[in-house]
């Protein structure tokens, strides 16, 4: 792994400052930006092409550690005044194998009555019942319509046991 270190600026911001504030970081050298919900305001089911986004956004931008923090922040306050009032926050981030870093948060899912679904490696005293034994990333139900994974216990649940 390697020993990269990147700095993460957050700032929240109305709505209607989302797309000029995304640009702006971008512009300053960004990496990425993340758009996050500030208010916990869920959308749900947005129409056919429709890309809507919350009354208030936490905007999260990655940059290599080796920025000017300081340069950045004057620039971004200058290109967005009187825009951006709100705080400007850095925060170190250590760079860690993400593509694993993700698993020590999946656990097991209880799907019915008798119906697990186990991540591979992960060994817990899950009465015998019916168990899927699932690598994360591979599909559950290639060609089947998306439903929630609990949708499918009906008919699993009269599998006895399967490895995936």
């Amino acid at each position: 792994m390697s020993a990269n270190r990147w700095v993460q600026l957050q700032t929240e911001v109305p709505l209607k400052q989302t797309e000029s504030t995304e640009d702006a970081m971008l512009e300053l050298g960004a990496v990425s930006v993340t758009l996050q919900d500030a208010a916990d305001q869920p959308i749900l089911e947005p129409g056919v092409g429709e890309t809507p986004l919350w009354d208030s956004c936490v905007v999260k931008a990655l940059f290599p550690s080796t920025i000017d923090t300081d340069a950045v922040s004057l620039q971004l306050k200058s290109q967005l005044q009187p825009q951006l009032d709100a705080e400007l926050r850095w925060e170190l981030l250590e760079d860690k194998d993400w593509s694993q870093e993700w698993k020590k948060y999946f656990k097991p899912l209880k799907c019915g009555h008798r119906l697990w679904i186990v991540p591979v490696g992960l060994m817990h005293q899950i009465p015998m019942v019916s168990i899927y034994y699932w690598t994360p990333g591979w599909p559950l139900a290639p060609a089947v319509i998306p439903q929630p994974i609990s949708a499918y216990a009906g008919w699993t649940s009269r599998i006895s046991r399967v490895k995936l």
